[in-house]
């Protein structure tokens, strides 16, 4: 929290003093040389050491490039890790944090119904990057069972069927934040 209030603080300061002066502000510029001005280790706490306008860090080199690089059909990284199907799959679902966040929220009936005892940060990495529902069974080695039910339960979803979900303990409050992360998964290609 204090990072951000800081960080608000640096911008609102030189925003003021462009317009005090009459200079235009490049807050492009600004965002890329935001390290002289103490803003960089935000995201270097994070494990990622690259700037803003280049913030995906290739895995072995360590080289930054933009993410309009991505999955794009040009390997950028010397390692390919930018054309990597994980994380051309990661990068159509929610993060793994709001996954996690979201199985934690819900952990009570969720967890039981479609995942049993496995670790819920696991199971939202897995979310994240696994290609197909099959991908994510043989990933986290989920039951046959529970990968039926979790199968059952994303095309309720898609086919607007609430009640199945709540056959499952969801409770009806639950609705909208399931609709969303699973009709994510849906809409990435989760069902095949």
């Amino acid at each position: 929290m204090a990072v951000r209030v800081f960080d608000v603080a640096v911008v609102l300061a030189v925003v003021l003093v462009a317009s005090c002066t009459a200079k235009t502000l490049d807050l492009e510029s600004f965002l890329r040389h935001r390290q002289q001005y103490g803003l960089s280790h935000k995201r270097a706490e994070d494990g990622n050491h690259c700037p803003p306008d280049t913030p995906f860090p290739c895995k072995t080199t360590g080289k930054c490039i933009p993410m309009k690089y991505l999955c794009d059909d040009n390997v950028d990284c010397a390692d390919g890790y930018d054309e990597d199907p994980d994380v051309c799959t990661a990068a159509h679902r929610p993060a793994v944090d709001q996954i996690a966040q979201f199985l934690a929220e819900k952990s009570s009936w969720i967890m039981p119904a479609f995942f049993g005892n496995k670790d819920i940060r696991s199971v939202a990495h897995a979310l994240a990057v696994s290609q197909t529902l099959d991908d994510l069974q043989k990933r986290i080695d989920l039951p046959d069972k529970q990968t039926e039910s979790l199968r059952t339960a994303l095309k309720a979803v898609r086919d607007s069927q609430e009640e199945v979900l709540e056959d499952f303990g969801m409770p009806s409050s639950d609705w909208g934040e399931v609709d969303y992360v699973f009709s994510k998964l849906i809409k990435s290609g989760f069902l095949g």
